[in-house]
């Protein structure tokens, strides 16, 4: 009756999945809102009439609210739906599980006594390998002996002649004294020759890999000075270039050329910069304490008149007078477009570069 009843039931309100199920011969249906995550459960103990009159209400307040809803049924679990076809052919089923699993175990069993017979074989193999490798040591064992024993008989024999040498007394003449000295000064002078000859083959090689590794040092050293001499040309490259400076202001805006000057440290004070400052008279007054010491004033005073000697003039200005000439010119474009600069003439470049009013094109 339930069966029948949900599927005469119309399919607006139920969705695919529908299942009954069957706990303890209580008939429990879980309605699950399918915008929500609730569920509503419906206990009915004996009368199936009760449980069709409660579908038959939640299809009606379905269609009255717009929602869905899911039955959840399963009538294999239920004992009226079960018919004797079912069983019968489970029944048949188990039958043929039976007869296969009898015969899986018989196989297995075969097998299982292939694979200990093939054991057993290898084992009786490697019991033979094990018998040949003893008798080749123990051959070889025979053969050293014998070698050791015909050795040993050898050093018998000479030890046998060497006493024999000595107990027979040599006749002493003036004939064998002779030859003895003469003999000894020919060694002498032949160990002397090779002695000498050794040497000038030690010297002629160790002359060699001086050479080739001198060879080696001026190779090395001229790649680095090619080096340096790259980077120089590109660092000149760079402080060369000439640069647009373009002022905006609320009069307008207008271009001029300045060239880059060749600041050494572009972060580094006029004072740190002179030659006579407190940075280099420490450095002079520690050379002078080290060749003098502190109390002769004699030795200081003729260094200082070397130093202060007085320098020609020459015909060409200097770098410095050509940037304070450079410096004014610019004071004088900025004035005209009512921009002030302070500080010194040095940095008055360095400054302009650091404004935000100017953008530099390359």
């Amino acid at each position: 009756m339930v069966e029948k009843y949900l599927k005469n039931l119309p399919s607006q309100n139920l969705l695919s999945s529908e299942k009954i199920i069957n706990q303890n011969r209580e008939f429990i249906i879980y309605v699950e809102l399918q915008n929500t995550n609730k569920y509503s459960k419906i206990n009915k103990l004996d009368h199936e009439n009760f449980l069709i009159q409660k579908l038959h209400k939640l299809a009606l307040s379905t269609s009255k609210k717009k929602r869905k809803f899911q039955f959840y049924s399963n009538t294999n679990q239920i004992d009226g739906f079960e018919t004797k076809k079912e069983k019968e052919k489970e029944k048949e089923k188990g039958k043929e599980k039976e007869k296969d699993g009898k015969k899986e175990k018989d196989t297995q069993k075969q097998i299982e006594k292939e694979k200990e017979k093939e054991k057993e074989k290898e084992k009786e193999k490697e019991k033979e390998k094990k018998k040949e490798k003893e008798k080749l040591k123990k051959e070889k064992e025979i053969e050293k002996t014998k070698k050791n024993e015909k050795k040993n008989e050898k050093e018998k024999e000479k030890m046998k002649e060497k006493q024999k040498k000595r107990v027979q007394p040599q006749e002493k003449t003036t004939e064998t004294k002779i030859e003895k000295v003469y003999g000894k000064r020919k060694n002498d002078q032949n160990q002397k020759k090779t002695k000498t000859n050794k040497q000038k083959q030690k010297e002629t090689v160790y002359k060699k890999r001086k050479k080739e590794k001198e060879k080696e040092k001026s190779k090395e050293e001229d790649k680095d000075q090619s080096k340096e001499k790259e980077k120089e040309k590109q660092t000149k490259k760079q402080t060369n270039k000439n640069y647009t400076f373009q002022l905006f202001d609320s009069f307008g805006f207008s271009n001029f050329e300045v060239q880059r000057p060749k600041i050494p440290r572009l972060l580094r004070s006029s004072s740190e910069r002179s030659a006579n400052s407190d940075f280099f008279k420490s450095s002079k007054k520690k050379q002078l304490q080290k060749t003098y010491g502190d109390h002769k004033k004699k030795h200081q005073r003729k260094i200082q008149k070397k130093t202060k000697k007085k320098k020609k003039k020459s015909k060409f200005p200097t770098a410095s007078q050509l940037r304070r000439k450079k410096n004014v010119e610019l004071k004088k474009i900025l004035s005209d477009f009512g921009l002030r600069v302070s500080g010194r003439k040095e940095e008055l470049v360095q400054r302009i570069l650091c404004n935000s009013d100017l953008i530099l094109f390359e």
